[in-house]
């Protein structure tokens, strides 16, 4: 019986695909997470012999595609677009329809939405160290924007105050964009968020980049210094990967992994990214799953300690 279920199980994982493949994003269509996946499904469709169809399911925080996918059959033709943050930060805030650590199979991580900390230029602080020490001699007077009381730079800016044993205030608004426009606008000390939004006001000369996340640097920001270099084990951006229901084959799993991983690789998808202002990047499914686990834990302590944890 075992020999029998094997093979079965075999031949399916060869035959696979047969129809097409749903990959749901949890976002609406026309952002840069959903535009993306269009991208890498497009390329991914001529490898795999059968269209990736992206399906758009906004709305609960990105937290829906999730959970539908996670009660599909696991047969590899329902797939879900997730976040670190949909699966670190929002099940400890809330219930939630799924288990992150336990309900999926993860199947490669492919892009990053990277961010940073950032000042008006005229502002005295030069460097992170100039500011950590304003902020230990003036505990609670800076400011910072982030979008959204417990969002991924919430969070990840309060990781960098307990590293730094500092203190300073958060003031949330709707989106990294208004938050942008706050820190010009003189009404926070200072931004903390995805890069999107402040890269063209560094390049005038406007903000200046106390941190950023390393991918962000680059050719653009050579000399701005790293959340790795400066010890900072967190973001304030968000990075997104592929998972299947639980239980999916483990051949099924290995195909699309290396379906996704040629697409990456191809110059049209690094092209979308960076017309969209993100990063292409690669994690097996494996490393993908690890990451999120030392996040999860990471994160949770935070949100405890700031009494956003759910009861």
């Amino acid at each position: 019986m075992a020999t029998g279920i094997f093979c079965h199980s075999f031949v399916w994982g060869a035959d696979y695909p047969t129809k097409p493949i749903n990959l749901l994003v949890p976002y609406g269509a026309g952002g840069p997470v959903d535009l993306t996946a269009r991208s890498l499904a497009e390329i991914a469709k001529e490898i795999l012999g059968q269209p990736v169809v992206v399906m758009s399911k906004p709305g609960g925080g990105g937290i829906i595609a999730q959970s539908i996918v996670a009660k599909e059959k696991p047969d590899g033709y329902n797939l879900a677009i997730t976040s670190n943050i949909a699966f670190t930060q929002i099940p400890q805030m809330r219930e939630v329809t799924f288990d992150p650590l336990n309900d999926f199979e993860f199947i490669i991580e492919h892009m990053t939405m990277v961010g940073g900390v950032v000042c008006r230029s005229d502002s005295p602080w030069k460097s992170m160290k100039d500011l950590v020490a304003y902020c230990k001699q003036n505990p609670g007077k800076v400011t910072y924007g982030a979008p959204g009381t417990g969002g991924a730079s919430h969070i990840g800016a309060e990781v960098i105050a307990a590293k730094e044993g500092v203190k300073w205030r958060m003031v949330p608004f709707d989106g990294s964009v208004k938050v942008v426009s706050a820190l010009l606008g003189k009404h926070v000390d200072l931004a903390i968020c995805d890069l999107i939004p402040w890269k063209s006001h560094v390049k005038t000369g406007e903000l200046r980049i106390l941190a950023i996340e390393g991918m962000g640097k680059g050719e653009d920001f050579p000399n701005a210094a790293t959340f790795e270099e400066l010890g900072y084990d967190t973001t304030v951006g968000a990075s997104f990967g592929i998972v299947a229901p639980k239980g999916t084959p483990k051949d099924i799993i290995k195909k699309l992994h290396d379906a996704f991983k040629k697409s990456i690789e191809d110059q049209k998808y690094g092209d979308t990214c960076n017309k969209l202002g993100t990063f292409k990047m690669y994690s097996s499914g494996e490393e993908f799953f690890k990451k999120i686990k030392k996040e999860y834990e990471v994160r949770g302590k935070i949100l405890r300690e700031l009494g956003l944890a759910k009861k």
